[in-house]
């Protein structure tokens, strides 16, 4: 029962981010999970389990070769550690082969930025670009959700995104939704996220969008609700990931 007591407590407040770069971090290997920002809770990556077959595809084209280089480039910076002391500038190549140096994350976020940029305009409509504009996104998430708001909405309209990003991109979709105070389209869009069929032609994400839409039904004072979407999720996926998270959370509403 103390144990209980105590879960409940730690567990009052749900996270606005809860799991989602973390979740990206682990589809995409463990690039990134420096990267991390409290309120994000976990870090981005370039998806780097999907990008076998993206290069499978890249390969197709003329530019298959600059193209892979290019991405390969951004790996590196996203996985070198950051060296405080002495570091070389960002711009400058380590003598060791191993990609640009950084000292803060505040210099590997530029220098990333910067060629993420240069990345997607060389590569325009592209998998290989989508999935570089999903690393970087994430950053303006919080600072300016209408921009990011604008830049999930394009990636979704694009025939060039893969299944496996299309899920990451309505999520995040509707996290940026969230950090802009509209909780009604961002519960709309993590409704979507449930919906929305993956290879098998069954909802592939139905537990994350429903313990997103309960997680914002929780924001919005609606116990109920939130009550509602936790006991569907455990009912309808009772061997998902998140069932202790939403075991958890039902304790905390329903107690309240």
């Amino acid at each position: 029962m103390a144990k209980h007591k105590a879960i409940v407590k730690e567990l009052k407040q749900p996270d606005q981010f809860v799991g989602f770069w973390t979740r990206v971090g682990e589809s995409s290997g463990e690039t990134w999970k420096n990267q991390r920002k409290p309120v994000l809770l976990g870090a981005t990556a370039l998806a780097v389990v999907v990008v076998g077959s993206l290069i499978v595809t890249a390969r197709q084209s003329s530019n298959a070769l600059a193209a892979t280089r290019a991405y390969a480039k951004l790996e590196k910076m996203i996985d070198t550690p950051l060296t405080p002391e002495g570091a070389a500038a960002a711009a400058s190549p380590d003598p060791s082969g191993s990609g640009p140096k950084f000292r803060t994350e505040e210099e590997r976020r530029e220098a990333v930025t910067r060629e993420v940029a240069a990345f997607v305009a060389a590569y325009g409509d592209t998998s290989l670009a989508l999935s570089a504009q999903l690393a970087t996104v994430r950053w303006t998430t919080e600072s300016n959700p209408a921009e990011a708001i604008a830049v999930y909405e394009k990636m979704l309209q694009s025939r060039a995104l893969k299944p496996s990003l299309k899920f990451l991109a309505i999520e995040g979709l509707g996290y940026a939704y969230e950090a802009k105070g509209d909780l009604d389209k961002a519960t709309e869009t993590f409704r979507r996220l449930a919906e929305e069929k993956g290879d098998l032609g069954e909802p592939a994400f139905r537990d994350r969008g429903l313990f997103d839409q309960a997680r914002v039904a929780e924001k919005k004072g609606d116990k109920a609700g939130a009550a509602k979407l936790y006991h569907e999720l455990l009912d309808k996926v009772p061997t998902s990931p998140l069932k202790k998270d939403a075991t958890d959370r039902l304790a905390v509403v329903e107690a309240k």
